[in-house]
This record gives structure tokens, C-alpha cells and sequence, in this order.
């Protein structure tokens, strides 16, 4: 499935439109390059993510990258991740209220 042409129609999708993730079949949201490039065109597609997806690292980071609000979704570990949180703040400071409650206050 991963470079079927399935999948290669599927990631030129979310990579013009990343939150045409969410119409993605479930089998295919487990691809990390396939979530991470809807990610990376918009942090928001986040929401859409599966639980796994949400507490990948370079997931994370593609989406808090180019949209700090996305930390929102992020997994609770990421949302006490120093550096994502610092990405995700850079990008938009309203972000920080998403962060853990340790990191707020710094």
C-alpha cells in the first residue's frame, strides 16, 4: 500500500491540503511520512492525526512548526516537551495555553 498509487495520490492530496487527512482511510494514518507531510502543509490536519501520530516527535513538530495552536492535539508528552512547546509558541503565543502546566509557567 505505502507507494501503491494509492498512496502516492493520497500523499500529493494532503500535501496541497493537509487537512484533507481527515478523509483519508484509517489504514493509511498510520504512515508517518503520509501524516507528517499533511502536517507540515497544515499544522491543523494535527486533529486528525491517530493517537500514535499525535506523540510522534517529527509529527509534532511539522504541525506546531506552522501552526502553534496545533499543540492543542499534541500528545501529553509533547505538550511537556520544552523545545516543541518553544516551536509551538514561536509560531503562535496563544499556544502556551495548550502547553503542560509546568511549562506555562516558565
Amino acid at each position: 500500500l505505502r507507494r501503491s498509487d494509492v498512496w502516492k495520490n493520497t500523499f500529493e492530496l494532503v500535501k496541497k491540503d493537509g487537512l484533507a487527512l481527515s478523509k483519508v482511510p484509517p489504514e493509511m494514518l498510520g504512515d508517518q511520512e503520509l501524516v507528517a507531510e499533511a502536517c507540515w502543509a497544515n499544522g491543523l490536519a494535527l486533529q486528525h492525526a491517530p493517537p500514535e501520530m499525535r506523540a510522534d516527535l517529527e509529527v509534532v513538530t511539522c504541525a506546531v512548526t506552522n501552526a502553534g495552536g496545533a499543540l492543542a492535539w499534541a500528545a501529553d508528552e509533547l505538550r511537556a516537551d520544552r523545545e516543541i512547546v518553544r516551536r509551538a509558541v514561536e509560531q503562535n503565543g496563544g499556544a502556551l495555553e495548550y502547553a503542560a502546566e509546568e511549562l506555562r509557567a516558565d
